[in-house]
């Protein structure tokens, strides 16, 4: 693997890697906060870890330092920090540590000769005497400063969960059976429940300022004087006893702050507190009823996936949840998401500036190439975080579809467009037609389209896959294949291609490519007709596309496969790749030659000059007629000649015509008529100075200019 690590804000995270022998090299863009392990705070500095490694951030979100087996670290995989009595930093890896004087690191492997289980730490503590104790899925380890020692012991042959000495020195172990003691060299057995003795799972163990021992449970938060349980909710029922029955805490985590208030997180469910004023509980979302008791919702906050957290000398909470960093400072939430808000990637496109749009299931990301910038319902107009298509219309405006409705935003300023009606609600397609019109699928099947000014229900339409071309055709998967005229509602056709289609793709030379059950259909595109030019079959295909040089690329369960495009109707396997063992969302061709691939789970992988790029096109100017407007004598334009070639254009006056020979008619100011070429390496076209302009039967020949009228 070579790595290479790109600057990027806060949460987003990139690797670059080779795959086989035809050096492919990958970047790799995810939310490397998904999952945190760990979150502490070393003196002004937030430390996380995490399987890319262990970042470093300021007191202002930002990133300082990023460590990983590539710049010392034993491995990048990290699942605990521990700060011991010298200030040096422990990091447990699957393998062994790695230790951090400030300045250099040293790394150990800690190997296993009882049970040949992984080192694997899930948590560190150290005794008086300087010893560094671990509690590992493997056993309990000791580290005296010079060797590594596993305890033996029947009675530590279960997964150790967690792991904490006590002003006295006494060591407690936390592990799927209850809670184990060790005083001296003798061990205790403690269950919370002694008729159920093997069902209690303790996740956490703290002291308070007394030295009074409390444990975190998956049944709630205990009081423990050594022999007894008592639930901790108890030494504040005298405040509120109704609220009491709700305190219910599964604790990963819990920490005291500098005013004696408990704070304990949940993976699933926030955060909670205990103080002088009861119980409380800051949750992102919370049946009504209990808001009247002692819940705080939090809507859009998103801390209820909090992986870790930790408490600064100021008593701000600095937690980890699955979307980046957020602080509490007792009365208001603070975000630090600068990245890719989820590793779940859902859609993608680039605006006319090159920007990747991302859409994932927690928010909207832009990418231009070096920073990254994320909006949500919390800190911008889009309607829902829930993003299922992105598309621009000829404006650069973005059409955002969410599954609560479509957001329009100019760069600027948000727009919703929701109705009330089920119908709306998810939208899962967006086109846009010559006209600037905006097309709409959404999770009823139904079709609609809006002028700009009106949303019209297109009726009879079932549908959520569609495509326009350059005629302004909409073709429709419906049960089978249909075109449908955008100006003209009532021109429908039910094409029969002979199978079941399942999507549709236009490519840039308006080609239809039409996926079904056992590979795929190429088909050229006129404006009253299909042709069939391809048929790959026997070819599983999940997500397909064509890129800018024209070849097919192909994802499936065996991974991502480019056809190289020969000509037309002929495409060669070139290879297989595989960069992560994960399905694919959307594959989006850039115009630098990358492929980009969206996953939902990984985040975003992309595929650095995955294909070559052409020269952009020259198009030069071969001929304009002006005419006399008040005349109106030129009634109908529907051919140009190139030489002996007929050049066939629509005839309806729209403002802009083209083929597939790279050929178009534009009006200028209504005018003129202009004619040009543009020259592609796609087309080989004879190029030629006599133009011929053909207008109510007359044919007119066009050097450089000619005048009609």
């Amino acid at each position: 693997m070579k790595f290479k690590s790109l600057l990027l804000l806060s949460i987003c995270f990139v690797l670059t890697f080779q795959l086989f022998a035809q050096n492919e090299e990958w970047e790799w863009y995810t939310n490397k906060d998904v999952v945190v392990t760990k979150v502490l705070i070393i003196g002004d500095e937030i430390w996380s870890s995490s399987r890319y490694g262990v970042t470093v951030r300021d007191f202002d979100g930002n990133i300082i330092k990023e460590f990983t087996d590539r710049n010392g670290l034993l491995e990048t995989q990290t699942y605990d920090i521990f700060v011991d009595n010298k200030g040096d930093v422990w990091l447990g890896h699957f393998n062994g540590v790695s230790v951090y004087d400030g300045l250099n690191w040293k790394t150990q492997k800690v190997s296993n000769n009882i049970n040949y289980r992984p080192f694997k730490p899930s948590a560190f503590a150290e005794d008086k005497a300087g010893n560094i104790w671990v509690s590992s899925y493997s056993g309990l380890y000791k580290y005296d400063g010079v060797s590594w020692e596993i305890q033996i012991s029947d009675i530590l042959k279960d997964s150790l969960i967690t792991i904490y000495i006590d002003k006295m020195d006494n060591i407690w172990v936390g592990t799927r059976r209850g809670l184990l003691k060790k005083k001296g060299n003798q061990w205790s057995h403690f269950h919370v429940d002694e008729k159920k003795p093997n069902s209690d799972l303790i996740l956490s163990i703290i002291e308070d300022s007394n030295g009074n021992l409390i444990i975190g449970t998956d049944g709630g938060v205990y009081d423990f004087d050594g022999i007894v349980f008592t639930r901790y909710s108890a030494r504040f029922k005298d405040l509120n006893p109704a609220i009491f029955d709700y305190a219910y805490d599964s604790p990963l985590e819990m920490s005291f702050d500098s005013k004696g208030t408990l704070w304990l997180s949940e993976p699933l469910g926030g955060f909670s507190k205990y103080n002088n004023k009861g119980y409380y509980k800051y949750h992102t979302y919370i049946p009504m009823f209990r808001n009247q008791y002692m819940f705080y919702s939090f809507p859009g906050s998103d801390i209820d996936d909090i992986s870790s957290f930790d408490i600064d000398s100021l008593d701000n909470i600095w937690a980890m949840t699955i979307y980046g960093l957020i602080k509490f400072d007792g009365v208001k939430w603070t975000k630090y998401y600068n990245g890719i808000s989820s590793n779940y990637t859902t859609t993608g496109a680039f605006d006319d500036f090159g920007k990747l749009w991302v859409g994932t299931k927690s928010g909207l990301c832009v990418y231009d190439g070096i920073n990254w910038v994320s909006y949500t319902n919390n800190n911008s107009g889009l309607i829902s975080n829930y993003i299922n298509k992105v598309k621009f219309d000829k404006n650069g405006t973005a059409w955002i579809g969410t599954d609560d409705g479509l957001s329009e935003f100019d760069g600027v300023n948000w727009i919703s467009h929701s109705f009330d009606t089920v119908t709306f609600k998810e939208v899962r397609n967006i086109e846009i037609d010559s006209k600037n019109r905006v097309w709409i699928t959404a999770n009823s099947l139904s079709l609609y389209m809006y002028d700009g000014t009106f949303w019209v229900e297109i009726p009879g339409v079932n549908t959520n896959k569609i495509a326009i071309d350059s005629y302004d055709n909409l073709w429709i998967i419906s049960g089978g294949l249909s075109k449908m005229n955008t100006n003209n509602f009532d021109e429908f056709e039910v094409i029969d291609l002979g199978f079941y289609p399942q999507s549709v793709f236009l490519d840039s030379e308006q080609f239809l490519w039409v996926k079904k059950s056992n590979g795929l259909s190429k088909y050229m595109v006129y404006q009253d007709s299909l042709s069939k030019v391809l048929e790959m079959d026997n070819l599983k295909v999940d997500l397909f596309v064509i890129d800018y040089e024209g070849n097919l690329w192909v994802e499936n369960y065996s991974g991502l496969t480019k056809w190289g495009k020969q000509d037309t109707i002929r495409y060669e396997k070139s290879y297989l790749l595989i960069p992560m063992t994960d399905n694919a969302e959307a594959l989006i061709p850039d115009r630098n030659g990358n492929l980009w691939v969206l996953t939902p789970y990984n985040g975003i992988h992309k595929l650095i000059n995955a294909f070559k790029i052409q020269e952009k096109p020259k198009t030069r100017v071969l001929g304009k007629v002006y005419f006399d407007k008040n005349k109106n004598n030129i009634k109908e334009i529907n051919e140009y000649y190139l030489t002996n070639q007929k050049i066939i254009l629509n005839n309806d006056q729209k403002s802009y015509y083209t083929n597939n020979n790279g050929y178009s008619l534009s009006v200028d100011s209504g005018y003129s008529y202009q004619l040009t070429y543009t020259e592609n390496a796609l087309y080989n076209s004879v190029q030629s100075d006599d133009i011929y302009f053909k207008a109510n039967s007359d044919t007119i020949k066009i050097n450089d200019i000619a005048v009609y009228g």
